[in-house]
């Protein structure tokens, strides 16, 4: 049997109500949405310990609320809407603002499976797609709709084993003639593989409107309705990754409906199922082909689309609150398990059996109506549940029940504070606790529980000091230590046990506790264990003495373990003398090390502190570290510099795309200009352009555009896109007052006319007017004679040879291509500055 445990969250603010919750797909982060009457709206990540994630400033808006938000499916990096239009995320650095283009509440926000594509919607009927592969979303499209969209399904990467072969089958029966030639013609694959560490994807989804319209969006953006549905659509999800399951309300009946999808978006009728329905907004796919519906007050219907059975639970004999309701579901594809949250604030978790059939396995209760249950994971291994109740939201993890018996007395668990107790007369009792029963042992007339980090002791006659005998003689060193914690006097009793039995860490804290701390530090020296020692000392936290401290560390050094000696002196709260170790020693600075010297809020000089352990982390090749540190001081730009000298472009493009600060903003697109394989890499390219945009360097923007329209005569041969380009380097110039841009702009428009006769001459050489094109060409020859530019005489005379194989004048082109193309060529010298001016880009 299993119980589960309930962790309340505790807000820094009172009277809070919580609005919104969402689980990290891989990692234990939970985000709630929240307000408060006199903060507003806000935001708090926490993690499953229930406490606050540390070192993040939450964004506030005072009059606005969170109406969605959505995780990435792999990196840390969380899309928050709120009612105003405003899109923030936040990366593992700090919250930012995207410009996004909504002015109404955004209703939906939602990652592809594999993270490349963001999708937003608002009430206004407003649709923006975002590229999110690496760094800060970026807009790829937007569409105004007019109607607004409710769900967003994403669909997964096309499968090539059974179960689309068992689609096609489905949909050839159907009468479906090209499922039937798709079927005739399949061949199982078996060597195809997938290319090593390539994320699968795919951008294109299937969008539910409030006027019940279905619309396909594929992975361009473009939009197309392939259903209208006759009634008000309340749910909509992907089966195995062929189907389609889409439920709406009519006529005061719920209709489940499941489609095969195709290629091209299109969707076909599969099977379909009409049920009753008071509640029909909870609905949660349960695997196997299943998906369950609460039907009514204390009625949950799961129905199999594949084989169309249907299981109604609670069971028969399910015990079950009379006149409780039914208010959400979730289930958790880990554990296979379905959680049921009530009105009253019970919770109720079924699981299949080896039968197929669900059964009861635990229910527990909270305090509160239960508006909300969802399910999260710590790392993809130990199922964790987040419960809203509105006004207070707890995160519950299972454990299996604690028991244990002897021939006159036997335990059992009930709950996560009560263990009951019966003895051989079949009398009852019950021990009832303040702390959440994870372990228990018991001896003679002693019961021992434990939450795993805190333990009480419960003794019918006697004392600690023979509660300590006990757990000594049980082995049960941890119990003697949690025991001899409870008071000064017992500590000093208890710490000599554990040296006796070699448990020198724990020792050496209660030896600390009983304030003794000369036998404290003779055993940590005596151990020769400097871990341990080390480990002892930081167990006390706040306590550790600065003096103490100071001589721990003196024989640490001596014994060359400055790293360690580090560690316990900022553990001390002694930064500067740390500071010092590490700058005279050539120890190692690991990363654990780093996070132990950062001073935190509230210490005396703690910006000059951190500026200090940045400088040494540079020095050390700990950039990214470095960074972090000059960030927590507000110095963007210094944090900007550091980043720069580790060269990892994706880094600098993140920071760059978190911060508002635009002195940042511009050294990082400098340096991707620069150092980076932009050309290569659109996102990087994107980055470059939003950063100049931002810090509104127009000349520099103008420039970069000159250079990409550069970079696509001569290495793609695509001279629209450098056409376009060009008109976006002028109307950059145009926006600054620099009276230097002048001949810059008539240089861009010089070669904007050049590239645009070129490309005429091309479309008459290609429509077969040779003629015409010739003499185009020759004209366009004598224009270029001598200049050198983005059209050059090699690049139209390659034209008209290729276009003109039967005009009179060929020979005479390819041999003035053939003696251009001897002729000793200049190296062309590329100079490494982002301050070129546009005459030397192009």
């Amino acid at each position: 049997m299993t119980l589960y445990i309930d962790s309340k969250l505790n807000f820094t603010d009172s009277n809070v109500v919580s609005t919104l919750g969402s689980w990290h797909p891989s990692l234990p982060l939970l985000a709630l949405g929240s307000y408060n009457q006199e903060k507003g709206g806000f935001v708090t990540i926490f993690q499953e310990n229930g406490l606050a994630l540390e070192g993040c400033e939450w964004p506030i808006l005072l009059s606005n609320q969170v109406t969605a938000m959505a995780w990435h499916p792999t990196r840390k990096l969380l899309v928050v809407g709120w009612d105003g239009g405003e899109l923030y995320i936040w990366l593992e650095y700090s919250w930012a603002r995207l410009e996004a283009p909504h002015n109404a509440a955004l209703t939906t926000v939602a990652f592809s499976l594999g993270g490349g594509r963001l999708l937003a919607a608002d009430a206004a009927g407003s649709l923006s797609g975002w590229q999110s592969a690496s760094g800060a979303p970026l807009t790829s499209f937007h569409h105004q709709l007019g109607d607004v969209i409710t769900h967003v399904t994403f669909c997964p990467v096309r499968p090539t084993g059974e179960t689309s072969i068992r689609g096609l089958a489905r949909a050839a029966v159907a009468g479906d003639e090209n499922a039937l030639d798709a079927l005739a013609a399949w061949r199982p694959r078996t060597t195809a593989r997938m290319r090593e560490g390539s994320q699968p994807d795919n951008h294109a989804c299937y969008a539910a409107q409030d006027n019940g319209a279905i619309l396909y969006i594929d992975h361009a953006g473009s939009c197309s309705e392939v259903l209208n549905a006759p009634g008000n659509i309340i749910f909509m999800g992907m089966i195995s990754n062929v189907y389609l399951l889409m439920a709406w309300e009519n006529g005061g009946a719920l209709s489940l409906t499941r489609f095969i999808t195709s290629d091209d978006g299109n969707i076909t009728t599969d099977t379909h199922v009409r049920m009753a329905a008071r509640n029909g907004q909870a609905i949660v796919l349960t695997g196997n082909y299943c998906v369950a519906v609460i039907t009514g007050d204390n009625l949950i219907r799961v129905w199999d689309s594949e084989n169309g059975d249907n299981d109604v639970l609670p069971n028969e004999n399910d015990e079950v609150v009379a006149g409780d309701i039914f208010t959400s579901i979730s289930y958790c594809n880990l554990s296979d398990t379905l959680c049921c949250g009530t009105s009253q604030g019970n919770l109720y978790f079924w699981r299949r059996d080896h039968r197929n059939h669900w059964k009861l396995i635990s229910s527990t209760s909270i305090k509160g109506t239960v508006k909300e249950v969802s399910w999260g994971s710590e790392g993809l291994m130990n199922p964790l549940l987040h419960v809203n109740c509105i006004t207070s939201v707890f995160i519950l993890r299972e454990q299996p029940v604690c028991w244990g018996y002897t021939p006159n007395i036997w335990m059992v668990q009930k709950s996560a504070y009560e263990i009951a107790i019966t003895n051989k007369m079949e009398l009852t009792s019950s021990i009832k606790t303040q702390i959440t029963v994870r372990a228990f042992a018991f001896k003679d007339q002693y019961v021992a529980l434990g939450d795993g980090k805190e333990v009480q002791l419960y003794i019918k006659s006697g004392a600690v000091a023979s509660a300590i005998r006990v757990a000594a003689e049980a082995s049960a060193w941890h119990l003697v230590w949690r025991a001899g914690s409870a008071s000064t006097t017992h500590a000093l009793h208890a710490a000599t046990i554990l040296e006796t039995a070699e448990q020198t860490e724990q020792a050496i804290a209660l030896y600390q506790k009983a304030g003794k701390p000369h036998m404290a530090l003779k055993l940590a020296l005596g151990c020769g264990d400097t871990s341990a020692m080390l480990a002892a000392v930081e167990s006390l936290g706040e306590r550790v003495e600065p003096s103490l401290a100071r001589k721990l560390a003196a024989h640490l050094r001596r014994a060359d373990h400055h790293s360690h000696a580090a560690a316990l002196l900022a553990t001390a709260g002694e930064y500067e003398e740390a500071l010092d170790i590490v700058e005279q020693s050539s120890a190692p600075l690991t990363e654990e090390l780093a996070e132990r010297l950062a001073a935190p809020a509230g210490a005396v000089g703690r910006d000059a502190l951190l500026r200090r352990l940045a400088d040494v982390l540079g020095a050390r090749g700990l950039y990214h570290h470095a960074a972090k540190r000059l960030a927590s001081t507000g110095d963007k730009a210094g944090a900007m510099r550091w980043l720069m000298r580790s060269g990892d472009a994706d880094r600098i493009a993140t920071f760059a795309a978190a911060t508002r600060d635009r002195a940042a903003q511009l050294m990082a697109a400098d340096y991707l200009r620069r150092h980076a394989a932009w050309r290569a890499r659109a996102d990087l390219t994107r980055h470059i352009l939003h950063f100049y945009t931002r810090a509104k360097a127009h000349g520099k923007l103008a420039a970069f555009y000159a250079e990409c329209a550069k970079m696509e005569v001569d290495e793609f041969g695509n001279f629209e896109k450098a056409l376009e380009a060009l008109k976006e380097a002028t109307r950059c110039l145009s926006k600054t007052s620099d009276p230097e841009t002048g001949s810059q702009i008539m240089a861009l428009q010089e070669q904007s006319t050049l590239v645009k006769k070129y490309l005429d001459l091309k479309k008459l050489l290609e429509s077969g007017e040779t003629n015409d094109g010739v003499a185009s060409g020759q004209q366009l020859l004598r224009a270029l004679s001598g200049r050198p530019g983005l059209v050059t005489e090699e690049k139209v005379l390659k034209l008209l040879v290729e276009l003109t194989p039967s005009h009179p004048d060929n020979p005479t082109f390819e041999k003035q291509l053939q003696k251009l193309t001897q002729q000793p060529q200049e190296d062309a010298q590329s100079v490494d500055s982002t301050d070129q001016s546009i005459e030397e880009v192009i």
